[in-house]
């Protein structure tokens, strides 16, 4: 890699000057550490059926939120994903009308996915 600066003033593409500098650096790619991975459930198709099972509230949110179930039955839980894909809140869902601490995560988007054992249905939300 070959970095070249001009003294006083910004220079121009192929320009030669008096003053200044132009040095060499060698870069080594070497092998990291490995990724850390998630995997994420998501939809074979799109559609609208069970978008309206939970509505979510207020969103954007500051410290908490609210899910609201809809006719849903059995074992709920709800996980909360970064934009990176990793897990940063679960919980089981036992009322209709559920509560969710989210003063913990950085201001952000975030994909909120409920599952009642049939399918997982995503929304997203902003926390403020």
């Amino acid at each position: 890699m070959r970095v070249s600066m001009k003294y006083n003033s910004a220079q121009t593409a192929c320009e030669t000057f008096s003053y200044g500098e132009v040095e060499d650096y060698s870069v080594n790619i070497t092998s990291g550490a490995p990724a850390n991975t998630t995997d994420v459930p998501f939809a074979e198709e799109l559609t609208n059926e069970g978008n309206d099972i939970y509505t979510l509230y207020p969103n954007p949110a500051s410290s908490m939120i609210t899910i609201k179930l809809i006719g849903i039955e059995g074992e709920v839980t709800a996980r909360i994903y970064d934009m990176r894909g990793a897990v940063v809140k679960f919980q089981v869902l036992t009322d209709r009308i559920n509560n969710m601490d989210i003063n913990d995560l950085a201001p952000g988007v975030y994909m909120i996915s409920i599952d009642d054992e049939k399918q997982p249905i995503a929304k997203q939300f902003i926390k403020q």
